[in-house]
């Protein structure tokens, strides 16, 4: 194959910018909310891939009222653009408790808790009326407690419904993107779900009030359709998707939405040079036939992206250049745009706190 032509001809950007299909972004979020409808289970999609009030509407239309965040600043501006029930999943970080206060005073916030210290000092500091999730580690190895301590879950809820409002357990198979197929993700949700199902019988027999659990990852919600006892699912990166889900084998090509337009300022013998470093799509990778990938050479359409030959790629990064080793013949040349797809969505998004559509208007993002 020969590239011939600018890869990105029709949007004017003279600096790195994060493109979005609206159109495959609105595909994604309708088909998560219709596969949650079908399931009868709560849908609380994660914001912080997005980040987006303009993109949050998106979500608004298809019935969603409920959100997941990854910080107290987030929930915040999210709820002063009129979301009423907030979950940052996070565990609770106790210097912010002032601004948690403040913020349950406007909205039902839910924090996140996953130790004795912090649940006894929540007791005496919560002023709102806030809703507390006690975290569990079904295996991840992040944050959270153990499935198999029964008597410490057991303890914290008990606090929990004597001094504030015990929401239930909330748990994140972040392992599912550690897998390389999706039969290993549909394998490892299998065994992660049954866990969580013989703890939630277990703690049931223990505790008599009412709670649930929420728990959820893109790579498993996007490919199963048994969440077990799992009352609502909490998946993020769906809305936009990335190379790392499309190699894992959680969605096509086509149901990606998100790019980055990225200048050339160098062309040499079997390299090409772009504006756009670790700063922009951050450094994660993905190994493909032996390769370190840190992003996917596209093209962009006015009609969304096209995927071109697997042998170009970004090979290496550095804070502010990215590195494109190529044999291909190509006419690119200095001051053209290439698209990438980025290895992580959610990362790519953070580093901008605005991204650009494919007819060149701009899209909110909080930063």
């Amino acid at each position: 194959m020969k590239i011939e032509e600018n890869l990105v001809s029709h949007l004017k950007l003279e600096k790195p910018a994060v493109i979005v299909d609206e159109q495959v972004c609105r595909a994604n979020i309708r088909a998560m909310s219709n596969k949650a409808k079908s399931l009868k289970i709560e849908l609380r999609p994660h914001f912080k891939t997005h980040r987006s009030r303009t993109i949050g509407n998106w979500f608004r239309e298809e019935g969603i009222d409920k959100i997941t965040v990854s910080s107290v600043d987030m929930a915040a501006w999210f709820a002063n653009d009129g979301w009423n029930d907030i979950t940052i999943a996070i565990p609770v970080n106790l210097r912010e408790i002032d601004k948690i206060n403040l913020l349950a005073n406007k909205v039902k916030l839910g924090i996140t808790v996953d130790n004795l210290y912090t649940m006894e000092y929540l007791s005496g500091s919560l002023s709102g009326n806030i809703n507390i999730w006690i975290k569990l580690d079904d295996g991840s190895g992040r944050v959270g407690i153990p499935l198999d301590d029964i008597r410490l879950a057991v303890e914290l809820a008990e606090i929990a419904g004597n001094n504030l409002n015990f929401a239930g357990f909330i748990t994140h198979n972040g392992s599912s993107y550690k897998c390389t197929n999706s039969t290993e993700i549909k394998t490892l949700h299998n065994e992660r779900t049954k866990k969580l199902c013989d703890f939630m019988r277990i703690i049931k027999d223990e505790l008599p009030c009412k709670f649930i659990l929420s728990a959820g990852d893109t790579p498993s919600c996007s490919l199963v359709n048994d969440f077990g006892c799992a009352d609502e699912i909490r998946p993020g990166n769906f809305v936009f998707y990335d190379l790392m889900q499309y190699h894992m084998g959680v969605c096509s090509f086509n149901s990606i939405a998100l790019a980055m337009a990225l200048p050339v300022i160098g062309v040499y013998p079997g390299k090409i040079v772009v504006y756009g470093g670790a700063v922009h799509l951050s450094k994660e990778s993905i190994e493909v036939n032996g390769n370190k990938v840190y992003g996917k050479v596209c093209r962009i359409e006015k009609n969304g992206f096209s995927e071109i030959e697997k042998e170009i790629f970004i090979s290496s990064l550095s804070q502010e250049h990215g590195i494109i080793y190529t044999n291909i013949e190509h006419n690119l040349k200095p001051g053209d745009l290439i698209g990438v797809i980025p290895v992580h969505s959610c990362l790519t998004a953070d580093m901008f706190d605005n991204y650009t559509s494919l007819n060149g208007s701009r899209i909110d993002a909080c930063k």
